[in-house]
């Protein structure tokens, strides 16, 4: 008896941990792979960047005022538009590096650390159960100075509909 019972709960535990990973593997095993590469693993292509459709709009700029928020929006512009999902980076506009900072967030969405022991880090959608969203705000404080700034996001539509690295200037490249 007490065999079956260490059996059960042995199962139940590696049943936990199997599904803990499912829902995007790539995000759950390897994060440093999703900051780089942007995709989610929703097992389909992504659309070519220049096919970005009209019914998103994507906005960022700059605060002037003490602190140096930097402001990126992400809105639906058809009524029957939703955003499913997407991921936000701030990156060096002349390397292409992702820049440590910190993202302030009112919404219920989630910070997925790129490379803690740098402040390396990212923004993305909120959890699996939430509902699609028309607008995305988000407010970024970067760690250090910046002398370029992009935004590079990500957005998924539908699951095997998605967008990769849309790219917006924030603070141009002077090189």
């Amino acid at each position: 008896m007490m065999e079956r019972l260490v059996l059960l709960v042995a199962s139940v535990i590696a049943a936990f941990l199997i599904a803990s990973g499912q829902g995007h593997p790539t995000w759950a095993r390897d994060k440093a792979k999703l900051c780089e590469t942007m995709k989610p693993a929703h097992g389909a292509s992504a659309q070519p960047n220049s096919t970005f459709p009209d019914f998103f709009s994507l906005n960022a700029s700059a605060v002037a005022e003490e602190g140096g928020y930097y402001h990126v929006q992400l809105d639906a512009l058809d009524k029957d538009v939703r955003i499913l999902g997407y991921l936000i980076e701030a990156r060096d506009a002349c390397t292409g590096e992702i820049l440590s900072g910190n993202w302030n967030t009112a919404q219920a969405d989630q910070i997925l650390s790129c490379n803690a022991k740098n402040g390396v880090n990212a923004v993305h959608h909120r959890p699996r159960k939430a509902p699609a969203v028309t607008q995305v705000k988000h407010a970024w404080v970067p760690l250090n100075s910046v002398t370029s700034l992009n935004f590079m996001v990500s957005v998924v539509h539908k699951k095997d509909l998605f967008w990769v690295k849309e790219s917006i200037e924030v603070v141009p490249c002077k090189n």
